[in-house]
């Protein structure tokens, strides 16, 4: 029989899951592209709840796949064309790579006026 501890941890495990994310999923729906500001417009109209940009790129973000966001706006992965796909990957990889010269360039910059400072894994 699972302890207090173990039924508190399960009780928490799926805390991550906002109940949010299957409602953005639902008004994204046989939808094509479709731009935050837009979302939003829905949102607000259905709920009377109004979102902001970073609530709706959190949840696709939360989505585990299932919502594509990228320059156009977001779409349901499964309704993407082979094109579309690609295009948002390739987007996605190239704002990781833009991300990681960051940490780079302000490794340097840190690094270099502390000299002797811990790097504790970073670069």
């Amino acid at each position: 029989m699972p302890t207090t501890e173990q039924n508190e941890l399960a009780l928490f495990a799926d805390a991550k899951i906002d109940p949010n994310v299957p409602y953005l999923i639902s008004v994204l729906q046989g939808r094509d592209w479709t731009t935050a500001r837009e979302i939003i417009e829905i949102v607000e109209r259905q709920t009377k709840v109004k979102w902001h940009d970073r609530k709706v790129r959190e949840l696709a973000q939360m989505s585990k796949g299932q919502v594509a966001g990228g320059q156009q706006g977001y779409k349901l992965v499964e309704k993407l064309t082979l094109e579309e796909f690609t295009h948002a990957a390739n987007w996605m990889r190239s704002q990781s790579r833009e991300m990681d010269q960051r940490v780079v360039d302000m490794s340097r910059v840190f690094y270099g006026r502390n000299p002797g400072a811990a790097r504790n894994g970073i670069l």
